[in-house]
């Protein structure tokens, strides 16, 4: 079963602002990869975090560009609501 992410790169958006519109910031790095700021739609997210957590390889789509499989680390979550922030 190949689970797809799709994210959009960020440059100067606040955190805050994107949580108001219901995206989430990210960071992608890792060993022969440029760290990148992005930002993923919350809902999206959430959907493929619930099925594949933090064990599971996931295809990324970076601004309409295949990126290879990722693996999703660090997530946080609101003490609160429980939201991923």
């Amino acid at each position: 079963m190949k689970i797809t992410l799709n994210a959009q790169s960020r440059t100067e958006e606040k955190t805050n602002e994107l949580r108001e519109q219901k995206q989430i910031p990210a960071v992608l790095y890792g060993r022969g990869v440029e760290n990148n700021n992005l930002k993923l739609k919350a809902i999206e997210f959430e959907k493929i975090f619930e099925k594949v957590g933090e064990s599971s390889l996931v295809d990324l789509v970076l601004d309409g560009q295949d990126m290879g499989k990722i693996l999703i680390k660090d997530v946080q979550k609101d003490p609160v609501k429980n939201n991923i922030i």
